[in-house]
């Protein structure tokens, strides 16, 4: 019996070794009062609380960011869109797309929208901040985004001096951090430009500020010319296999019913190969290939060994997430297409 409880007795002391340190933080009687009296920890958050102290121990001043680095701050008001196809409209970037490598638009607005289309297109060197859905997100406008219209969920910021410092800094930890809570350190699900008001950040030397400037600047120039290079690649592929546009492949399929709401298309006999999904049989791909077949030296599959070594797709699992610093780092297929994938 005494062995038995000793036993229990290890085990139990193992567990709590393997507990991670819980967070915890300390709030004065008139945070309570003022934030209606609630208890809830979630309402005091530790990580807003932490950065603002750890910045209290900056060794350059610390100041306001709005008052001293940006000159304005704004965004559009709320617009009805009209969504037409690409050839009647101006292309919209989406928020969830301003951190990506190579941006392409997947809607298009309608010149007839009640409003200033120019007003929509954000400018070189603004800084962008999605203000809700999925706050927070920052970006950087260079070659790539400039002119293109974005919607009234993203702030633009102009700055006085050094965009790129304000926007290192704004993807830093503790300026995220900073960006997503309260002065109580509480979460907050929608910011204004107003709130860039209470966002502190360090005010180095003119050289430091300078040289991180610099850096940002020359790193989204080497994806505006990476993107440069992609466009030309596939101008060059284009060429050499005389590809027309997709919409011309889709224009010689040969529709069962073309005032028919829903896409068909007849199928011969010879071609069914005992498949009865539609998704098996869509004509433009065999159109594709007879084209590629045409004008290509030689066509063959990926999964060829003169192309690729391997194709692999793990299996799936369950996943345990956890803690930053507790775990492996694990991407998202949404993130694979990111400029500085978090």
């Amino acid at each position: 019996m005494v062995n038995q409880f000793l036993k229990h007795e290890s085990l139990f002391e193992t567990q709590v070794e393997n507990i991670p340190p819980f967070k915890w933080t300390s709030v004065s009687i008139n945070e309570i009062i003022e934030s209606s009296h609630r208890l809830e920890a979630s309402v005091y958050g530790i990580e807003g609380r932490q950065a603002r102290k750890d910045l209290e121990k900056c060794k350059w001043p610390v100041v306001s960011i709005a008052d001293s680095f940006i000159k304005n701050a704004f965004y559009l008001g709320r617009f009805k869109r009209i969504y037409v196809d690409k050839y009647n409209g101006v292309p919209f970037i989406l928020p969830s797309q301003i951190t990506e490598i190579y941006p392409k638009a997947v809607k298009f607005i309608s010149p007839q929208t009640d409003i200033d289309i120019e007003s929509t297109k954000v400018k070189q060197g603004q800084i962008l901040l999605t203000r809700s859905g999925t706050i927070g997100i920052v970006s950087y406008v260079t070659k790539t985004l400039n002119n293109k219209s974005l919607s009234d969920d993203v702030i633009r910021i102009v700055a006085k001096e050094y965009p790129g410092y304000i926007y290192a800094y704004l993807k830093s930890q503790i300026g995220k951090t900073l960006i997503l809570t309260n002065n109580y350190g509480a979460v907050i699900s929608h910011i204004e430009p107003e709130h860039l008001n209470n966002i502190l950040i360090p005010n180095p030397s003119p050289i430091l500020k300078q040289e991180i400037h610099n850096l940002i600047n020359d790193s989204y120039r080497l994806r505006d010319e990476s993107n440069d290079l992609i466009d030309e690649a596939q101008l060059l592929l284009k060429d050499a296999l005389k590809l027309p546009h997709i919409e011309d492949f889709q224009a010689n399929v040969k529709q069962f019913d073309r005032n028919a709401s829903v896409l068909n298309y007849s199928v011969p006999l010879i071609d069914l190969e005992n498949r009865l999904d539609g998704s098996f049989h869509i004509p433009i791909v065999k159109a594709i290939e007879n084209h590629l077949y045409k004008y290509a030296k030689e066509v063959t599959v990926i999964g060829d060994n003169k192309i690729s070594r391997s194709v692999i797709l793990p299996g799936r699992f369950k996943r345990i997430y956890v803690e930053e610093g507790s775990g492996i780092i694990f991407f998202g297929g949404k993130q694979i297409y990111e400029i500085d994938p978090r």
